[in-house]
């Protein structure tokens, strides 16, 4: 009998995708069988919530089970968030300073900002130096971003997470 579970494990194990992960949660459930779940789990954590709202078998499932789904759910965007924030945090900070180089060639008047630490030209959390970068006519170079355009092309084309939102928006 447990040959027989082994293999029906690995069967499943193989064809789990997102049309039937919920339904195979429960079967890992039912018959013990922890590294189907884990396998359930991570595939599941991917779903939109209104595929999950939609999903038979996911109604069925006991609160427990919901909430753990959605608890991985939830760390996958706060993952996939962390990811975007830091991306676009450093490409806007690099815009930001490179064109800073380039047009700011005084000092900032904002001495309450500025006085404390290190005398920079460019400080990014005082307001008149980002102002005048906002309305500098600078030409910067692609090749300086191209690290951060691309971590951001590929979190948008290949992560899942973001895919899947991404699918969402676009249906909504």
């Amino acid at each position: 009998m447990e040959r027989v579970k082994e293999l029906c494990c690995e069967y499943l194990s193989c064809n789990v995708d997102d049309t039937n992960c919920v339904k195979f949660y429960m079967i890992a459930d039912r018959f013990g069988l922890d590294a189907l779940l884990k396998e359930t789990l991570q595939e599941s954590k991917c779903l939109p919530l209104s595929s999950l709202e939609k999903d038979d078998f996911f109604k069925e499932l006991p609160d427990k089970t919901k909430l753990e789904i959605c608890k991985a759910r939830i760390q996958e965007l706060e993952k996939t968030l962390a990811e975007y924030v830091s991306t676009c945090s450093s490409l806007v900070s690099g815009v930001y300073k490179r064109v800073a180089e380039k047009v700011q060639t005084t000092e900032c008047d904002n001495y309450e900002v500025h006085r404390c630490g290190v005398n920079e030209r460019f400080k990014l959390s005082c307001k008149c130096c980002r102002r005048r970068v906002q309305y500098a006519n600078c030409d910067i170079e692609y090749w300086d971003f191209r690290t951060q355009l691309k971590k951001l092309f590929d979190l948008e084309h290949c992560n899942r997470t973001a895919r899947q939102c991404k699918s969402s928006a676009a249906a909504s």
